[in-house]
């Protein structure tokens, strides 16, 4: 049962963090696009910021984000 809480309190902590990252992001760049091009037109001004690992490590986690939405919902439907 131990290991079962945190491995909750983990998940909703990478939860929070990845939401707040999303909002400070959000909040200082704009960017124009929709759909796929937008996530990559964002990772491309992240390079300025934060690197060409940080733009990847950026296009990981918001495929993850993506990638794990769509599954919730396809195990959801049964």
């Amino acid at each position: 049962m131990r290991l079962c809480r945190l491995d909750l309190a983990t998940g909703y902590i990478m939860t929070a963090l990845f939401g707040i990252a999303m909002v400070v992001i959000g909040n200082s760049i704009q960017v124009e696009g929709s759909g796929a091009s937008l996530i990559i037109n964002l990772g491309d001004m992240l390079v300025g910021e934060i690197g060409l690992i940080g733009k990847w490590l950026f296009l990981i986690g918001a495929w993850a984000a993506i990638f794990s939405s769509l599954l919730g919902v396809w195990q959801g439907v049964p």
